[in-house]
């Protein structure tokens, strides 16, 4: 019998990866399909240090409560830290690196569950244009958030099927992935909706659920928060 794989660092999946959703290559494979949106970077997902949005979570485990994600540079120029906050309670980090058309992520953390990945080539996280199909792999590394020691090493695979919403403009896309690990195969999947203009808008999983409710990007506010 195989021994269980150490599971992924889930709430960071949902933070982060998930998002890749919206990534696609200027070189794309033929199979890539049609061009969804082809405008630059900042105009499908504006990112800047003191952002801020809030998210209307849900789990299996655990009924509607609020989430906090914020943005803040770092000591390199090109690249973004998000926080992600359960009330005061810091629960995951991603590292986020800026290109020209394209955001990738670096590493995330899931800080409740003291299990991170870091990937030796920066997975993109947005890439304009956005296609239909899309293809995203890289050998993974797992630590412990709270040492930073070594848990495991593997490859994770993405492939991503995405459409665009006739009435409402957004992308929806479907993200199937696959963690590889010595242990075995830890598959999973989810479906996002991405605005251009704001980002991600929701998030919808097996397990989870996420809905932005407001947000301030490049200091411009974006919804209604809760008063307080």
């Amino acid at each position: 019998m195989r021994r269980r794989p150490i599971a992924p660092p889930a709430r960071a999946i949902v933070l982060a990866l998930a998002l890749i959703a919206c990534s696609a290559r200027r070189d794309a494979a033929p199979d890539a399909g049609a061009v969804l949106f082809d405008g630059g970077i900042a105009q499908l997902v504006p990112l800047h240090a003191g952002d801020w949005f809030v998210f209307v979570a849900a789990s299996g485990t655990r009924g509607e409560h609020l989430e906090r994600s914020e943005l803040a540079a770092t000591e390199r120029s090109d690249e973004l830290l998000m926080t992600v906050r359960d009330g005061d309670t810091e629960v995951g980090r991603v590292q986020l690196r800026l290109g020209g058309d394209t955001v990738r992520v670096v590493s995330e953390m899931d800080v409740r569950s003291n299990i991170g990945a870091i990937y030796a080539t920066p997975l993109p996280l947005f890439s304009v244009p956005v296609r239909e199909n899309a293809h995203a792999a890289s050998a993974v590394t797992l630590v412990r958030v709270s040492d930073g020691g070594t848990v495991e090493e593997g490859k994770v695979e993405l492939t991503i099927s995405s459409s665009r919403d006739p009435k409402s403009g957004d992308i929806v896309s479907r993200v199937d992935r696959q963690l590889e690990l010595p242990g075995g195969a830890v598959p999973s999947s989810h479906t996002m909706w991405i605005r251009p203009g704001v980002g991600e808008i929701a998030t919808e999983s097996v397990n989870e659920r996420r809905l932005l409710l407001c947000a301030r990007i490049g200091g411009t506010p974006v919804g209604q928060c809760p008063p307080g």
